[in-house]
């Protein structure tokens, strides 16, 4: 006998298999001295599984989920339904679903999944749903698949019918910073301009990055404006060198511009004037490339070059015309002895 209930006797409450029913149903008969007429239903063991193989993400990676759903049997199970409504920190999912033992579903969707399956004994179907973790997310991803037996279908064991996947949510982004201005040579006194750029191409968002310069000591006079883009905000203007918190969103256009000007001293050694900048990742924010977090410039100094003055200017043209007089009346005198 197959694994069948009869549901409207009370005979057979708590059973679940059908040879048991139908001992009880015989019983039952045999001590009323009647036959009794019931209606079977199908049953069997329909379960799910789901994972995405890890238990950490960054915040804006992709997250890889397979969920299979089976029937154990005895019996086929034909319209059973797969649910897997996706958290609001997965965007973009995408997902494919293939068969096996003879189990159908739908091929290919996008977002949820609430598909209609047949699932014949020993049957199973497997999804694998893709999507993308929002760069703000935080904290935890938790994901819950659901099989759902047809109508009229006992279900042996519904403990195995949900499957949750559960994963911690990081930090992570390879952040940059560049520095760049007047190469030189340039004499003291000379105006200089560097330009700091610091970037992150994510894929998390960065919160309070901390970003600093250190100006050469040969330069003075030091003011600085910023600008962000992409969503990067920054402290708009400051004098002296920078160290400023930034918020840097996720993103490969991210970056903000520091506008840093000044002059050399006046009496500047001549010479390289080295300047540095550099940052430091929020507490919690995993930077797998930290090489990029500084960066220097190099101005070169070279030495004065005096200039005359208009009146060293016009001492020395009277000297010379003088001398220039002389010249010519010691002629004048030699070609009238002669």
């Amino acid at each position: 006998m197959s694994s069948r209930q009869a549901f409207h006797n009370p005979a057979c409450t708590g059973l679940t298999t059908g040879d048991r029913c139908a001992t009880a149903l015989r019983d039952a008969s045999h001590s009323r001295g009647r036959p009794i007429a019931f209606a079977w239903r199908t049953a069997s063991d329909l379960a799910i599984t789901k994972t995405d193989g890890v238990t950490s993400v960054a915040a804006g990676g992709s997250l890889t989920y397979t969920i299979t759903a089976s029937n154990a049997g005895p019996d086929n199970a034909t319209g059973a339904i797969v649910t897997d409504t996706l958290p609001a920190s997965l965007t973009g999912a995408t997902w494919t679903c293939v068969g096996a033992g003879g189990g159908t579903c739908t091929a290919a969707g996008s977002g949820n999944i609430n598909d209609t399956v047949n699932l014949p004994a020993g049957a199973s179907v497997t999804y694998t749903v893709v999507a993308t973790v929002s760069a703000p997310a935080t904290g935890t991803i938790s994901n819950t698949a659901t099989v759902t037996a047809p109508a009229g279908f006992i279900e042996a064991h519904p403990a195995n019918n949900t499957a949750t996947d559960t994963d911690t949510v990081t930090q992570s982004g390879d952040l940059g910073i560049t520095l760049s201005g007047t190469a030189g040579p340039v004499p003291p006194g000379a105006a200089v301009n560097y330009t700091l750029v610091a970037r992150n191409p994510g894929p998390s968002n960065a919160t309070g990055v901390a970003v600093a310069s250190t100006l050469a000591a040969q330069l003075q006079g030091l003011s600085w404006a910023c600008v962000g883009s992409g969503g990067g905000t920054c402290t708009a203007s400051g004098a002296g060198n920078v160290a400023d918190t930034v918020n840097l969103p996720a993103g490969a256009s991210v970056a903000y511009t520091y506008t840093l000007s000044g002059t050399v001293v006046p009496d500047a050694t001549p010479g390289d004037a080295t300047s540095t900048a550099a940052l430091t990742p929020p507490a919690g924010f995993s930077d797998p490339s930290p090489t990029n977090n500084s960066a220097s410039a190099i101005t070169s100094i070279h030495a004065s070059v005096a200039v005359p003055t208009l009146s060293e200017w016009a001492t020395g043209l009277m000297a010379a015309l003088m001398a220039l007089g002389a010249a010519c009346g010691l002629r004048r005198r030699d070609r009238q002895r002669g």
